[in-house]
């Protein structure tokens, strides 16, 4: 099913630069982007295991690992390409999964969004969202 999005103007396209991430907020959305090989990406900006954020990790090839437990997403897709490492031993310390063992919790893939470049500034597209600071959908 093809959703209709509406795009949100992030930065500059020379404030990121090759090989960097960026956090941003668009719509009340965390999203975090990416420029590898000269093309942008737009993933969630929280890890799917314990919503660490994404841009403070490590770019890998088309991916980024998550700097808490080493979980990493496919830039393209969201998709997880290795669940987080952690010790059997630790327990979750805060949230709905206290006390829960860490390896119990599992990773989750994160949403991706659209990227768009237009007159040198970067745009994200969310699907379905209707708020009144998205540009138009062209």
């Amino acid at each position: 099913m093809e959703h209709d999005y509406n795009y949100y103007p992030a930065m500059g396209e020379q404030e990121l630069l090759e090989g960097t991430t960026k956090g941003v907020v668009l719509g009340g959305i965390e999203v975090m982007l990416a420029k590898v090989d000269g093309t942008i990406f737009a993933i969630a900006n929280r890890c799917g295991h314990m919503s660490t954020y994404l841009s403070e990790g490590e770019l890998k090839d088309h991916g980024v690992k998550c700097p808490l437990h080493g979980a990493e997403f496919d830039l393209r897709t969201g998709a997880v390409v290795t669940p987080a490492e952690i010790n059997p031993e630790l327990t979750a310390n805060y949230g709905p999964n206290t006390g829960k063992p860490l390896t119990r919790i599992p990773t989750r893939n994160v949403r991706a969004f659209k990227a768009r470049v237009v007159d040198g500034v970067i745009q994200v597209g969310i699907p379905g969202d209707t708020s009144a600071t998205a540009l138009p959908n062209m």
